[in-house]
């Protein structure tokens, strides 16, 4: 972000005081800059911080408070009646007067106060409401358990595939060692390395698989509940007789389709544990 254009080329420029007035307007520019670019990134993570699912309570709040002031630094900076560039040389301002003097930050800032408002409200509510929807029973509890465990599974694997690969490296080393003796002194401590390595390998290599052994035990206890009522929210029954009963005949394929997608999940994640307990 240096503007490093020469005008020391145009004679009637090539002064101290054109310079000086140049050089003070690509500073101004520059800080411009800076300060558009802090702007946005705070008005991003603001934005993001109330849609983001794993964010505390309080962060959309912090957020919300540095912008505010920094909205406020700005609205000091870079007021209204500040001159334009007279220059033709000069850099061209980036106009953050504009933008924080009018409506359009304005606008902004009531949406975010307004989300961080709703998820104080929301957060309230689920903390409320979290018997009736915890993560053993209650609507779509098997979706969630299952699409982590699914993670964890891939997590495992990717790491079960890395100990292979680093075992493999070591077995090539430790073949090469071999074949050059010449030092024993070197030979030895290698060897010592490598089984330093090897048995820390096998310790990582234990702990995946207790965690695997867990997450079998816990694919076990979802089988068995696929039998409960509350398993899938129930419709409203603020209709008509009439339409509680086509509702009811549609909820019923719903259900079927739903615990039958959960039983070959269950059955596919079964599949691929016993496939790591009984593998290397």
């Amino acid at each position: 972000m240096e503007d490093n254009r020469d005008f020391g080329v145009i004679p009637c420029f090539d002064t101290v005081e054109e310079q000086r007035k140049l050089d003070e307007m690509r500073r101004q520019t520059f800080c411009e800059q800076c300060d558009m670019m802090k702007l946005t990134d705070l008005l991003l993570k603001a934005i993001a911080s109330i849609g983001r699912a794993k964010c505390t309570a309080k962060q959309p709040f912090i957020f919300l408070q540095e912008l505010e002031k920094y909205v406020e630094y700005c609205r000091q900076t870079y007021k209204t009646n500040s001159s334009a560039p007279q220059m033709l040389q000069s850099p061209p301002p980036l106009y953050l007067s504009e933008y924080v003097n009018t409506p359009k930050i304005d606008l902004l800032m009531r949406l975010i106060r307004s989300g961080v408002s709703l998820v104080d409200y929301v957060k309230e509510l689920i903390s409320n409401t979290a018997s009736a929807f915890n993560s053993t029973t209650g609507p779509l509890s098997v979706h969630l358990s299952l699409r982590h465990y699914s993670m964890v599974l891939q997590t495992i694997a990717l790491a079960r595939l890395a100990i292979r690969s680093l075992e493999i490296v070591l077995d090539s080393v430790s073949g090469l060692s071999s074949v050059n003796q010449r030092n024993k002194k070197i030979s030895t401590a290698k060897n010592l390395r490598k089984n330093v390595v090897s048995n820390r390998l096998c310790e990582i290599r234990a702990s995946l698989k207790k965690g695997i052994s867990l997450i079998n035990v816990q694919l076990s206890d979802i089988y068995k509940l696929l039998t409960n009522d509350d398993l899938i929210p129930n419709f409203s029954s603020d209709f008509d007789e009439e339409t509680c009963k086509i509702l009811q005949e549609e909820k019923a394929d719903v259900d079927w389709a739903i615990i039958t997608s959960y039983d070959a999940s269950i059955t596919d994640m079964q599949k691929a544990v016993k496939h790591m307990l009984d593998s290397k």
